[in-house]
């Protein structure tokens, strides 16, 4: 797997929160730990401000 297929990997485990899947990918892939911590922060990152933009629409939606 290529590095960046690797650390798009690692930012996909870490919106949906799979320690598991991050720690297979960071051993299985060698990437640099400061490299595969940035990517899980950046995937939580992304999950926290779909989860907030949802719940905005979701308040806003007339149909509910």
């Amino acid at each position: 797997m290529k590095r960046a297929d690797a650390l798009n990997a690692i930012r996909a485990a870490g919106a949906q929160g799979d320690q598991q899947a991050f720690m297979r990918l960071y051993v299985e892939n060698r990437v640099s730990k400061s490299a595969a911590d940035a990517a899980w922060r950046e995937g939580q990152n992304l999950a926290r401000f779909v989860k907030q933009r949802d719940a905005k629409e979701v308040s806003r939606d007339p149909v509910a």
